[in-house]
C-alpha cells in the first residue's frame, strides 16, 4: 500500500457524494475489473475530470489520497531536434501538475510542426494511471486513441487543459504559432517552442559560437540587444583599437590632420583664415583652430556582409587573416563611423609656428539594429516585438596629443597655403577622454 496523505495536506475537499461514490466502488468487490469502470466513466472518473484526483484505502470510506509519483516522463525528439535545458524542464513540470492533477502518467514526443520547422510541438502519450482505485494502478489508458474512444469527455478535458497550461508556459505570440495551436485541437498536443523561442535559441547559438571563436565584443554587443534594456554601452579604447580597421582609419585621420588640415586645406574650411592670421601675425600671435575628419566604415558583400553573418562567409575568407579580422570586426560594429575632431592652438615663433592641441576620436554607431533583407533581421524584428530584445548605442572614446612645429611661406603667406612642411609631428595616446 503506498504512503497515505490526508487530504487536509492538499486543496481540495470532498462532498457526501464523493464518499457514496467511492463507497460504491469498494463494495463492487466481486468486480474485477475497476479498470474498466475507470475508464467508462464512473463517479470516480467524474471527479477526477472536475481536477479531483483520489482515491481511499480498500475498505474505508475517509477521504485519504493514496498515490504514487508519476516517473519522469520520457521524452523523444524527431529526427534533428533538439530541446534547450530551460525547455525541457518546463515541459517536464508541466506534465508533473497533469499527473498531479488528473492522475494520468504521460510520456512526451516533439515533432516540428509541418508548414514551419522553427515551431516544435509536444505530443503528450497517456502511459497509465498514478491513483489507486483500492486494489491496482489502473492501467489501460496509454494511449491517446484509447482515452479518445473509452472517453470522448475526458479526452475533451485534456487536450484542452494542456494547451492551456502549455500557452502559460510557452508564450505564443505570431500569427504562425497560433496557426498551428489551433489545428491541434483535436489532439492531446501544444505547441512548446513557438517562433521567437526559435529565434532566441539561434541567437544564443550565435553568442557561443563567437565566444569560442574568439569574438568576444560581438558576442557581448548581441547580449546586451537580448538583454533588452537599451542602455548605452562604452566600449574601452583598448578594445576598439585591438581591431586593424579602427588603427588604420586613426592613421588615416591623423594623416588628413597632418595634411589636408595644414599643409593642404580646401580654401571653404573655417579654419583657413585662422592660418594665414598666426603666420602673417607678428611673433607670438596665437590663434584656436578646429577641423574634423570622419572616416566610415560600410558592410556589403564581400568585404563587409552586416551584422550577423553565418560562418560560412569564414570559409569564404579561409585563409584571409586580415579578412577574417575584418569579419569580427563587423559582426561587432555593423556600420559605424570614427570621427577625428582636433582642437589646436598655434604660436608663431621666428621662423615656424608652433601647433599644440588634442584630437578626440569617437568610434560610434547610434542604432546597434538589423537592416531588413539581413541574415538575423527576421529574428531580430521576432524578438524585439515579444520584448526580449532592444537597439541601443555604443561609442568608444579616447584622445591623442598633437606636438609639433610647422614651417610656414614667407610673409605675406598666401592665404590657400600658408604652411610649407612640418619640421616636428608628434602624436601621442591618451587612455582618459577630453572633460
Amino acid at each position: 500500500i503506498p504512503s497515505l496523505v490526508p487530504v487536509g495536506a492538499f486543496t481540495y475537499s470532498f462532498d457526501r457524494d464523493t464518499e457514496q461514490a467511492l463507497a460504491t466502488l469498494f463494495k463492487a468487490a466481486g468486480d474485477r475489473s475497476p479498470n474498466q469502470r475507470l475508464a467508462t466513466g464512473h463517479p470516480l472518473l467524474q471527479k477526477i475530470s472536475q481536477n479531483q484526483s483520489l482515491t481511499v484505502v480498500e475498505g474505508t470510506a475517509a477521504p485519504y489520497e493514496a498515490r504514487r509519483t508519476a516517473a519522469k516522463p520520457r521524452i523523444t525528439l524527431g529526427q534533428g531536434l533538439s530541446l534547450l535545458p530551460a525547455e525541457q524542464k518546463k515541459l517536464e513540470a508541466l506534465v508533473v501538475g497533469l499527473s498531479r492533477d488528473f492522475g494520468l502518467a504521460f510520456n512526451i514526443h516533439i515533432t516540428a510542426a509541418q508548414d514551419d520547422d522553427d515551431i516544435l510541438i509536444a505530443h503528450f502519450v497517456p502511459v497509465g494511471c498514478t491513483v489507486h482505485n483500492g486494489r491496482r494502478w489502473c492501467q489501460n489508458i496509454n494511449s491517446a486513441d484509447t482515452l479518445r474512444t473509452t472517453n470522448k469527455s475526458l479526452f475533451a478535458l485534456f487536450a484542452r487543459e494542456i494547451k492551456q497550461r502549455a500557452e502559460r508556459e510557452f508564450s505564443l505570440t505570431h500569427p504562425s504559432d497560433l496557426a498551428v495551436a489551433s489545428k491541434l485541437n483535436d489532439e492531446i498536443a501544444a505547441v512548446v517552442r513557438p517562433k521567437v523561442a526559435a529565434s532566441l535559441r539561434r541567437a544564443h547559438g550565435y553568442i557561443k559560437a563567437w565566444r569560442e571563436d574568439g569574438r568576444e565584443l560581438a558576442a557581448q554587443f548581441l547580449e546586451h540587444y537580448l538583454s533588452a534594456s537599451g542602455t548605452p554601452i562604452t566600449v574601452t579604447r583598448e578594445v576598439a583599437l585591438s581591431f586593424d580597421l579602427i588603427r588604420t582609419a586613426v592613421a588615416k585621420n591623423i594623416e588628413r590632420f597632418q595634411d589636408m588640415t595644414f599643409l593642404k586645406p580646401e580654401p571653404t574650411k573655417p579654419h583657413v583664415q585662422a592660418l594665414a592670421a598666426t603666420v602673417n601675425g607678428r611673433p607670438g600671435t596665437q590663434v584656436t583652430l578646429e577641423d574634423y575628419w570622419k572616416y566610415d566604415f560600410q558592410h556589403g558583400s564581400p568585404t563587409g556582409i552586416g551584422r550577423y553573418a553565418s560562418s560560412a562567409w569564414d570559409e569564404f575568407w579561409e585563409g584571409d587573416t586580415s579578412a577574417t579580422e575584418n569579419m569580427s570586426f563587423f559582426l561587432s560594429a555593423g556600420s559605424s563611423h570614427l570621427t577625428s575632431t582636433g582642437k589646436f592652438d598655434l604660436m608663431r615663433e621666428h621662423d615656424h609656428v608652433r601647433v599644440f592641441g588634442r584630437i578626440t576620436h569617437v568610434w560610434t554607431d547610434e542604432g546597434y539594429n538589423f537592416d531588413p533583407g539581413g541574415i538575423f533581421a527576421n529574428d531580430a524584428a521576432l524578438l524585439e516585438a515579444a520584448g526580449l530584445a532592444k537597439p541601443f548605442s555604443w561609442r568608444a572614446e579616447w584622445v591623442d596629443i598633437l606636438n609639433g612645429s610647422i614651417a610656414y611661406f614667407g610673409v605675406p603667406a598666401a592665404v590657400r597655403r600658408p604652411f610649407r612642411k612640418w619640421l616636428t609631428f608628434d602624436v601621442t595616446s591618451t587612455i582618459s577622454p577630453p572633460q
